[in-house]
């Protein structure tokens, strides 16, 4: 499953409610509506703002594996600081 399809597969759960069926969703426009919304949230994270990039180097300094950087990085940007 593509990063698109399971982004939109999350925001389906998060506009509808825990257990909704993806599958069983009535129509495919609906669906493509949900991936351009994922298209456009992942398109956004390609913008790093200060905070995430911080948490990016702080990883990058103590050897992490691109993998940890990454998810610092989100984790960082998920924190919704004002």
């Amino acid at each position: 499953m593509t990063m698109v399809e399971r982004v939109a597969r999350a925001i389906f759960i998060a506009d509808n409610r825990p257990g909704s069926d993806w599958e069983e969703h009535p129509a495919e426009w609906e669906r493509d509506e949900y991936r351009n919304l994922a298209r456009a949230a992942i398109k956004t994270m390609r913008d790093l703002d200060e905070a995430m990039l911080d948490a990016g180097i702080n990883f990058r300094e103590r050897n992490a594996r691109t993998e940890q950087i990454w998810q610092a990085m989100i984790d960082e940007a998920l924190k919704e600081k004002q």
